[in-house]
């Protein structure tokens, strides 16, 4: 399964969620999870000042033209999709509360289940 999530820089809730994810990626990469996040800060700038103060293991691509939220037509920030191994989306999340890792996490073990 890969989660892709979508943030930026200015985004209050990423705050949050990034490293609620990257502990998920942690603990789940060894059985094959991954983690996508998509940047949509125009300024690259602004990614790496977040990062630097909020880093994480997963990768991170950037999408300053919004070209892939676009086709995500995103309804929020962060918003996280989480597809099962054959790109089907599972569940989608937006927003970040502190109880939506735990929400979160019993979904990754569901999909990683089915793979078995």
């Amino acid at each position: 399964p890969v989660l892709v999530d979508f943030w930026a820089s200015w985004c209050g809730p990423c705050r949050r969620s990034m490293p609620a994810l990257d502990e998920l990626y942690i603990e789940f990469r060894d059985q094959g999870f991954e983690v996508l996040a998509v940047n949509l800060d125009k300024n690259p700038g602004d990614k790496e000042k977040f990062l630097a103060k909020h880093p994480v293991n997963y990768r991170i691509i950037a999408d300053p033209q919004g070209i892939n939220a676009s086709r995500y037509q995103l309804p929020g920030m962060p918003t996280a999709y989480l597809l099962d191994r054959n790109g089907k989306i599972r569940h989608i999340h937006i927003g970040f509360k502190k109880n939506d890792k735990a929400r979160i996490k019993s979904i990754i073990k569901t999909l990683l289940d089915e793979q078995q």
